[in-house]
């Protein structure tokens, strides 16, 4: 699953009119599907995602990690991938958010989109400058 943001400037994904469904039942809309290739420890990978403006981020299908015979180490943060050992990477604590408070009481259904005021608590304003 890709991020509809993370497209660069006009590359279109082929139109789709579906959706998936997250853990909790929400539908996910999707905008299309598009083939991406990217490149892990020297190593290049073709996969279909589906793009959605529902996330942020691009999120690998279980399949392609089980294509590969992936194994997860967690206590040192890498993963096996084919037969590279790749290292993790995670957000800085800087830029984690710790605490979201509203200003006052909201109900909102399952996959509806509003504006909400907040106030935003974060450990300090340093941000990190690599990308992950």
């Amino acid at each position: 699953m890709l991020g509809a943001h993370l497209l660069p400037k006009g590359i279109q994904a082929e139109s789709l009119t579906s959706y998936l469904l997250a853990g909790n039942g929400t539908k996910i809309p999707l905008l299309g599907e598009l083939k991406v290739t990217f490149e892990v420890a020297d190593h290049e990978h073709a996969v279909l995602v589906s793009v959605t403006e529902a996330v942020d981020k691009f999120v690998l299908h279980i399949n392609l990690l089980s294509e590969q015979r992936c194994q997860w180490d967690f206590s040192q943060s890498c993963i096996l991938l084919g037969e590279d050992w790749v290292p993790l990477r995670k957000p800085s604590a800087a830029t984690e958010c710790h605490y979201v408070y509203v200003c006052q009481n909201y109900r909102l259904p399952s996959g509806i989109q509003a504006e909400v005021p907040v106030l935003v608590i974060l450990p300090n304003l340093q941000t990190d400058s690599e990308p992950y």
